[in-house]
């Protein structure tokens, strides 16, 4: 330890020692204040006769007292004040990743090696092309981008158009739990909707690999009509075409922009916890479903 480190602590033990004299002159003089008499060190009240050592206590707790004035002790508990927070009547749920799982991976696997799926990967900037296709870029736009890239492998569109072709395989099954929670929401009088950032053309497949996303009140595609999360205009889109009360909705999603995204336009969001969590999240905000056992 060095010299200023063990400075620092030689203060800190100094402002203990004061604290404690502190606390104990605060005990005593709730004892006098309660009682109407000085308590002795072993517990009993005092004879009434005054002492050298009487004088010296009562002279330190009135020098206490005149640096640290005693606040009114409340006659009952000052409770925190909340404000309320409106019920839920609606939540608006993310797809992939929440309610079915994505693995785009898998759509290659049988036919290409691991390491030439992920060259293939960052060669194209896949996150990109997901994303702009997600957005409404035709598969034959993506297909020219790709094949028109200066330094690519001629491997690579091909490897798109087998991604395209198998994209079924991609749907490597469903959130653990998300099926009942959906069910035990609409159960409960909940609207239930899906905003996510899909392309039409593949999302045909999505409900095949999640069936409970039929049971879904809507979707909004993002491929369908050309906007995605986080894109403000995204968010006011379905605040109407689901005549959302944005207070009183929460919408799931397993990435933080978009739970920002939403929050920004006045959407109750939360980045997504795993279904255990997020059931009681809802049964804290009054959501009358089943609570976990």
């Amino acid at each position: 330890m060095t010299g200023g480190d063990a400075g620092g602590v030689a203060g800190r033990d100094t402002d203990m020692t004061s604290m404690d004299g502190d606390i104990d002159n605060n005990v005593a003089d709730d004892a006098v204040s309660e009682s109407g008499m000085a308590m002795e060190p072993g517990g009993a009240t005092g004879s009434g006769k005054e002492t050298d050592s009487d004088d010296r206590r009562r002279s330190s707790r009135t020098h206490d007292s005149s640096q640290r004035p005693r606040q009114p002790r409340p006659s009952h508990p000052i409770q925190p004040h909340e404000s309320p927070r409106d019920p839920i009547d609606t939540v608006m749920f993310d797809l992939g990743g929440v309610i079915s799982i994505w693995s785009p991976q898998d759509a290659l696997c049988s036919r290409y090696r691991p390491e030439t799926i992920r060259r293939f990967f960052d060669a194209v900037d896949f996150d990109r092309l997901n994303s702009d296709l997600d957005e409404g870029m035709s598969w034959e736009e993506a297909y020219e981008r790709v094949a028109s890239l200066p330094s690519g492998d001629p491997i690579y569109p091909e490897m798109l158009r087998w991604y395209h072709d198998h994209f079924d395989d991609t749907q490597a099954g469903r959130i653990p739990g998300a099926a009942q929670m959906v069910r035990d929401l609409k159960a409960a009088g909940i609207r239930v909707f899906g905003l996510t950032n899909w392309n039409a053309e593949t999302f045909l497949k999505a409900e095949p690999a999640a069936p409970i996303i039929g049971s879904f009140d809507d979707v909004l595609v993002s491929g369908r009509c050309h906007l995605r999360k986080p894109d403000p205009r995204f968010y006011q889109l379905a605040i109407e075409r689901f005549s959302l009360i944005p207070e009183r909705t929460l919408f799931v999603d397993d990435r933080q922009e978009n739970v920002d995204g939403a929050a920004r336009e006045g959407i109750g969001a939360v980045l997504f916890p795993g279904m255990g969590e997020l059931r009681r999240i809802l049964r804290d905000r009054g959501v009358a479903i089943p609570a976990l056992r």
